[in-house]
């Protein structure tokens, strides 16, 4: 017995002090803030006033430092809000009925209206630029290497990216943004709970193969659609803000049906055979976004959890 607590507490410092680095670490690069939420939601969990008052001084740390990259109000401090606000999300969350929607719907809203909000606060104290140029701004942000980077990629895929992508990620920010913070903060909540001594929120995540997204996904995939077949037509609906209102519509509700995908591969994984297990995991991996999607979209309509009937051969 005696044993047993002294693991735990060796467990618990170790993950503990592993928290500590990584908030430390993300300072020098960004590259570590994608497991911010979770560090957080772990070092919130611990008894005392210690681990708190780290968690508020290294948000304090990480906004000095993103200060020193950008303007204030840029995506760096936006970021660090986001990510350091999911921490305490995570902490507070309670594994019941009705969590997984917490955990895909809550960060997709979360960070729209934060997003606008900075903007509106920004436009409130003197920016003069409209919210286009804004969105453009912000996607050439340094936050996320991979794009700021896109010049490092091969030629062929430069061009690809500076004529196709970007105008869309320009018209679709908030959007693509909320697409990007729903899944970081999908990926710490699972990554949290494998942290957790805890059983009965471990379990509570064995229920996520049956979830299926609201059918009102498909409402606002329409709406985006809608929206961004009207900017063929002339006129006042020729406008930037038609556009950005379709393409935000749009890439935030494939984030839903993304996360159904993957309940759906969590759901067939143990009921197939290996061979067939090996050919759905080189599916994820080689192209996981489309994989899913097309998953999570054939779901949604044909509901195809409920036409499989056999029980899975291992958990």
């Amino acid at each position: 017995m005696v044993k047993n607590t002294l693991r735990f507490k060796l467990r618990i410092d170790f993950i503990t002090i592993g928290s500590l680095i990584v908030l430390a670490l993300g300072l020098f690069s960004s590259f570590l803030w994608f497991i911010i939420p979770a560090m957080v939601a772990v070092l919130l969990r611990q008894r005392g006033a210690f681990s708190k008052s780290m968690v508020a001084g290294f948000f304090i740390a990480h906004l000095i430092f993103a200060y020193k990259v950008g303007p204030v109000g840029s995506l760096e401090i936006l970021s660090v809000g986001l990510l350091f606000t999911m921490g305490i999300l995570l902490r507070l969350i309670n594994y019941k009925k009705g969590t997984f929607g917490f955990l895909v719907y809550t960060p997709v809203v979360l960070t729209i209206l934060a997003a606008l909000a900075l903007y509106f606060g920004e436009w409130l104290s003197g920016y003069s630029a409209g919210f286009a140029e804004w969105c453009r701004l912000q996607v050439a942000s340094s936050s996320f290497p991979a794009i700021s980077d896109a010049k490092n990629l091969p030629e062929s895929f430069t061009g690809f990216y500076e004529k196709v992508m970007v105008p869309i990620l320009e018209k679709g920010f908030l959007g693509w943004l909320s697409f990007v913070f729903g899944l970081v903060f999908f990926i710490n909540a699972a990554f949290e709970n494998m942290l957790k001594a805890s059983k009965k929120i471990s379990v509570a995540w064995k229920g996520f193969p049956f979830w299926k997204s609201s059918d009102f996904v498909l409402v606002t995939l329409v709406i985006g659609l809608g929206f961004l077949s009207l900017t063929q037509l002339k006129g006042v609906f020729s406008a930037i803000w038609v556009s950005q209102i379709g393409w935000t519509f749009l890439i935030a509700s494939l984030f839903p049906i993304l996360i159904q995908g993957s309940a759906i591969a969590s759901y067939l994984i143990p009921r197939l055979g290996g061979f067939f297990v090996l050919i759905l995991m080189i599916l994820v991996i080689l192209e996981p976004l489309p994989v899913l999607l097309l998953a999570g979209f054939f779901d949604l309509w044909f509901d195809l959890r409920s036409k499989i009937k056999f029980e899975p051969k291992s958990d």
